[in-house]
């Protein structure tokens, strides 16, 4: 038998009896104490003496957000030559110096009319596809004669696409060249345009200021712009 306590390791002349067990008290065991929970804020300065801070109630829970429908898918926008694609009327000339000046007077005039002329000059795309396009893009089609017009290939091209699509066509003439009118509605029907001579034809009176706006008004109504 060992001379020592097999709990403290004392020797055996240190205890009182005979059985070797050690007479020292065990140590009390720790008592775990349950602790209070921290007092909230508005009850620290309530108990400071300060007044307690409004309680903010809870967000309502919110309701789930309807699902939105798709959207519907656009049409594509049409590409046009010469924007915006539609015009009041177009301008059918022999390109010739009065022709252009003619033209370019008009052109002036009818815009400020609020009437858009399709006119090659002003055109960024002069083609002979943006020239159809312009003809069919138009409601009225406004036709210069001059001498030199049935021989150009753009004209006649120009003024047979608009007789094909039944448009309203307007016959113009220069202030000076009425004289001419005859032969070019007889070479006209000679070529398979006939018709083109049945009303009367407008002469462009722009040299006199005072008739400028009563040329423009009788070819608006007219052509019904």
């Amino acid at each position: 038998m060992s001379s020592k306590c097999m709990r403290c390791n004392a020797k055996k002349d240190a205890h009182k009896g005979r059985d070797m067990l050690c007479r020292i008290p065990d140590e009390p065991k720790k008592v775990e104490v349950p602790q209070a929970p921290a007092p909230s804020i508005p009850t620290q300065m309530v108990a400071a003496g300060r007044p307690a801070l409004p309680q903010v109630p809870p967000r309502p829970a919110t309701a789930p957000r309807p699902a939105t429908a798709p959207r519907p898918a656009t049409a594509p926008q049409p590409q046009f030559r010469n924007p915006p694609g539609s015009w009041g009327a177009f301008f059918s000339y022999h390109q010739t110096d009065k022709g252009k000046a003619l033209g370019a007077i008009l052109y002036s005039e009818l815009k400020d009319k609020g009437v858009p002329m399709w006119f090659d000059i002003k055109m960024r795309d002069k083609a002979t596809a943006a020239m159809e396009e312009g003809v069919k893009g138009s409601r009225a089609f406004l036709l210069l004669a001059s001498k030199g017009y049935l021989t150009r290939e753009f004209c006649v091209m120009e003024l047979r696409l608009a007789l094909r699509l039944g448009m309203r066509i307007v016959v113009l003439h220069a202030q000076d060249e009425q004289g001419i009118l005859g032969g070019f509605f007889r070479d006209a029907a000679a070529m398979g345009m006939e018709g083109l001579g049945d009303e009367e034809a407008l002469p462009l009176i722009f040299n006199d200021p005072d008739f400028v706006d009563l040329t423009v008004s009788k070819i608006i109504r007219k052509s019904g712009l």
